[in-house]
């Protein structure tokens, strides 16, 4: 079963880039039965960039942790959050596959469980668990084309182990 979820990052001040981030769920059964399934529950959104070379850093607490080239000009950053849920105390696998597309770079990527991939995270007792993510959004001003809503995406694959 795959998942489309749409999100918002808004690079390039006075221009907005959004991005279409993948969720695939690859489902292995667990001999209870239960799928794995992951939803989304806030969006990743690094605020506004300027069309300038650099990378902006968005890190777990909602904030972006580094900025050397200064292309981060405001607006709120928040935070990717996730719940994944299946069978109770079961064990899975996380990874995040980025993206390059009108000289925009997604990746980099950090959860609150550690960096993927992710081998062996374990669902609490009632089957669930809530994942932080953040990453890097690196900008190539020589490619970038201008303009409103250039698509981006990431791709979230999870597995029983």
């Amino acid at each position: 079963m795959d998942v489309l979820v749409k999100q918002v990052v808004r690079p390039f001040q006075g221009r907005h880039l959004w991005a279409v981030i993948l969720v695939m769920l690859c489902q292995a059964v667990p001999v209870c039965g239960v799928d794995l399934s992951i939803l989304e529950t806030v969006q990743l959104d690094f605020g506004a960039v300027i069309d300038n070379n650099g990378a902006v850093v968005l890190g777990l607490g909602d904030a972006i942790t580094a900025d050397p080239a200064g292309i981060h000009v405001g607006s709120i950053s928040t935070t990717g959050q996730y719940m994944i849920s299946g069978d109770p105390f079961a064990v899975f696998s996380l990874s995040i596959l980025g993206s390059t597309a009108s000289g925009l770079t997604i990746g980099d990527f950090v959860t609150s469980e550690g960096a993927p991939p992710l081998l062996a995270v374990a669902l609490d007792g009632s089957g669930a668990i809530d994942i932080r993510l953040g990453a890097t959004l690196t900008v190539d001003s020589g490619t970038a084309a201008p303009g409103l809503d250039q698509p981006l995406s990431y791709v979230i694959t999870i597995n029983y182990n």
